[in-house]
C-alpha cells in the first residue's frame, strides 16, 4: 500500500522524479491517467494486471460502463524512468491536472496520486477529521 506525501518540481519537459518510497512498490514500469477531482491516478503493474482482471468481467454490452472505462484508459501511458530516475508526464495529462512547478506525490492506498501542489492544499483541508472518517463505515473500515 502507497502512504505519505512528498513533493518533487516538474521541469520545463514535463519530467518528474518518483518519491524513492513508491519506486519499490509501483517497479519500472507503470501506468499513469487521469483520475477524480482534478489528480492523476498512478498504478502498479500488478495493480493493472488486477484491474484487468476485474474489468474482463464486464460485458462489452453494458453501456454504462464502458465510457467510463474508455475514458479512464484512453487517457493511460505506461511510463518507465529515464537513465536520471525521471518519468515524463504527457502534455493532455499535465494539462488536465494543472500541473505546473510543484507536484504533491500522495500514497492513496493502492495507487499513487499526482496532484499540482496548490491544488493538493486546497483539497486536503478538513473542518471535522471525524465525520470524514464516519464516512468509511459504509465500507466496514
Amino acid at each position: 500500500m502507497f502512504f505519505g506525501e512528498y513533493y518533487n518540481k516538474i521541469d520545463e519537459k514535463g519530467r518528474l522524479r518518483m518519491p524513492p518510497k513508491f519506486k519499490e512498490e509501483l517497479g519500472s514500469k507503470y501506468l499513469i491517467t487521469k483520475g477524480g477531482s482534478g489528480c492523476l491516478f498512478v498504478f502498479s503493474q500488478k495493480t493493472v494486471e488486477n484491474l484487468e482482471e476485474k474489468l474482463s468481467a464486464i460485458p462489452l454490452s453494458d453501456v454504462e460502463a464502458q465510457k467510463p472505462l474508455r475514458l479512464l484508459f484512453s487517457a493511460g501511458f505506461m511510463v518507465e524512468e529515464d537513465n536520471q530516475g525521471r518519468i515524463l508526464i504527457p502534455p493532455k495529462l499535465r494539462e488536465f491536472a494543472g500541473l505546473k512547478g510543484e507536484a504533491a506525490i500522495i500514497g492513496a492506498g493502492t495507487r499513487v496520486e499526482i496532484w499540482d501542489a496548490e491544488k493538493w492544499a486546497k483539497y486536503n483541508t478538513c473542518d471535522d477529521f471525524d465525520a470524514m472518517l464516519g464516512a468509511l463505515s459504509k465500507f466496514g473500515v
